[in-house]
Order: structure tokens, then C-alpha cells, then sequence
């Protein structure tokens, strides 16, 4: 299980300008090749707000960190953005209480934005037989679709996916050797 982060972003969408981050968490099968998506969510903060009863009034990453972790034992994220936006938020989960075990962080490199969409174009042109995407009103799959008409900068969903599809080209998912 590894997971792909966009850090939170000023970006366009629709019309409207907002700031958001967006992080998935994928499963491949190695006997049939199959990228799954597991768990996804957009987020702008690490820890969560609290409303003044104690309840989550804005839920942040660190639950999800920790779901991931208890349900998957997942720990491992591409990511590709500037330096500052991962130090400034890498710190914030190194500092976060709530998040326990500390998620692993592994950069990305791509040369272009058409190497990705090439590479994402791929699995979708696959189909089924080699990537589930997730849920037809997911955000991922709606941003998804707004690149597909318009091939412009890639949307907080769409740049976690091309982390974590980068993040496995170069270090793939492998069979285990029997002992």
C-alpha cells in the first residue's frame, strides 16, 4: 500500500479559486497487475479542528494517516511540490500528537506535466483491467475529467495520482520471493 500527496495549493476549478490538498492510497495487485484506490481525501490541514463540545468540526490528515495505517499498515507517500509546502507540513506532522506511527514521505520527479498525463492516459486507456479509480462522483475522478477536456495544469487530485503513479514507476510494486 502507498499513498500519493498533493500539499494544499492555491488552484482554479470551475470558475473559483480556493486552496486545497488532496491524498490517496493505493493497493496493487501483483499477480494481476491491478492499481486500486483504497482511500482518498482532500484536506487543507494536518490536525483536526475541534468545535468548542470537543466534536470534529474540520477533519484534517492525521485521522487519515492513522486509518490508513491500522486498517492497511500504510506509511509510504510520493509527493513532487516545492520544498517549503513538504518541510512546512512535514513538520506539522512530525509536531501533530495525533499522528502515530509518523508517515514516510518520498519524493517524485517527473520532467513535464505531458509525462504524467501520458502515463495517467495509459492506465486509463487500460481501463478496469488495470487501474480502479475510485467511484464515479469521486473528486479524483471529477478532476479527472476536467483534464481530460481541457489538458491544462494538473487539479490537487489529479497531482497526488501522478505522485503515486511516478512514485511506482520508479520503485515498483514487486512479488514477494517465496523463503
Amino acid at each position: 500500500m502507498r499513498g500519493g500527496i498533493c500539499w494544499p495549493t492555491g488552484y482554479e476549478f470551475e470558475g473559483t479559486k480556493d486552496i486545497m490538498g488532496y491524498a490517496i492510497l493505493d493497493g496493487y495487485n501483483v499477480l494481476t497487475k491491478k492499481l486500486w484506490l483504497f482511500e482518498q481525501r482532500a484536506f487543507v490541514i494536518i490536525d483536526s479542528i475541534l468545535d468548542d463540545d470537543g466534536k470534529i468540526a474540520f477533519h484534517g490528515l492525521a485521522t487519515w494517516f492513522n486509518d490508513n495505517w491500522s486498517r492497511y499498515f500504510a506509511k509510504n507517500y510520493y509527493w513532487n511540490q516545492e520544498d517549503h509546502l513538504k518541510l512546512q507540513h512535514s513538520l506539522e506532522i512530525r509536531d501533530s500528537r495525533m499522528i502515530d506511527p509518523k508517515p514516510q514521505f518520498i519524493e517524485t520527479e517527473w520532467s513535464s506535466i505531458n509525462e504524467m498525463q501520458h502515463i495517467l492516459w495509459k492506465y486509463i486507456k487500460l481501463g478496469s483491467k488495470k487501474v480502479y479509480l475510485g467511484s464515479k462522483g469521486s473528486m479524483l475522478k471529477l478532476h479527472i475529467d476536467v483534464m481530460k477536456q481541457d489538458d491544462k495544469e494538473a487539479l490537487p487530485a489529479v497531482h497526488a495520482l501522478f505522485c503515486l503513479l511516478a512514485g511506482l514507476a520508479k520503485r515498483p510494486y514487486r512479488k514477494r520471493k517465496e523463503i
